[in-house]
C-alpha cells in the first residue's frame, strides 16, 4: 500500500468515525479513486475502524480511571 493509500485510508476512516461520510462511501471513494478491489478497501476499513474504536475505548477508560486497573 503507498502513502497515499494509507493516508486515505485513515483520513476516511476518521470521516466516518465522525459520521461525516458513510461506511459504504467511503469503501466506494477507495475502489473509485484509488483503483483497490472492493474486498482490498473494506478489509483496509474495517481495520481502520477497529483502530478508531480501541483508541475511543482506551480514552473512555483512562477517563474514568480503568485502564491499567487490572
Amino acid at each position: 500500500m503507498t502513502k497515499a493509500e494509507t493516508k486515505a485510508v485513515v483520513d476516511i476512516a476518521h470521516m466516518v468515525w465522525r459520521g461525516a461520510m458513510q461506511y459504504d462511501a467511503g469503501i466506494w471513494f477507495l475502489t473509485r479513486h484509488y483503483g483497490m478491489e472492493w474486498q482490498r478497501a473494506r478489509g483496509l476499513m474495517e481495520f481502520a475502524m477497529s483502530a478508531y474504536m480501541t483508541k475511543e475505548l482506551e480514552g473512555m477508560l483512562e477517563m474514568v480511571g480503568e485502564k491499567n486497573a487490572d
